[in-house]
């Protein structure tokens, strides 16, 4: 789900180099970019770049991001079907994870995006991120469903064979 509060994106994403953004690299040791990859960097207007290896300083914390999702709200969240759980999660980001002083800078999350926002370009029109935001998955006769590679479990009396998954 795209939150209205977030529809901005940076010029340039400097990324890790997982198979889902490099295939590899070329004999000039240049990046040879996943074509799904340079189609969403291409579609949302952004200029990937890869953050230098072995310096995780020029990484970010995605990471901890996720880390801190997980540990906070997936504990005590309860819901019933992906519009329940996106509202939960919406509410919990206004409400605790972005009310908070974060840990690493020091700052309000809701106040450092007032002062980038006018910083960000604006997000392509949803027609745009359509390839992206969801795909037909066949789930398994035990319940999970395969996306880049790994397995994820799913509610097995929701939908039938085949179910959306995706972002």
């Amino acid at each position: 789900m795209l939150s209205s509060t977030w529809a901005a994106c940076r010029a340039a994403v400097c990324t890790i180099t997982p198979r889902v953004i490099t295939l590899g690299k070329d004999e000039a040791k240049r990046p040879i970019w996943n074509p799904r990859m340079l189609d969403s960097a291409m579609r949302v207007g952004f200029e990937a770049r890869l953050c230098q290896e072995y310096r995780p300083q020029t990484k970010g914390k995605v990471e901890n991001g996720v880390k801190y999702v997980r540990r906070n709200m997936w504990p005590s969240i309860r819901f019933t079907d992906d519009a329940d759980l996106n509202g939960q999660a919406l509410e919990w980001c206004d409400v605790v994870a972005n009310a908070r002083v974060h840990g690493t800078t020091n700052r309000v999350p809701w106040e450092a995006l007032a002062e980038e926002r006018p910083h960000l370009g604006r997000l392509p029109d949803r027609a745009k991120l359509g390839p992206y935001l969801r795909q037909d998955r066949k789930v398994s006769r035990d319940g999970f469903v395969s996306w880049e590679g790994s397995l994820y479990g799913r509610i097995v009396q929701v939908g039938g064979p085949v179910t959306k998954s995706g972002i």
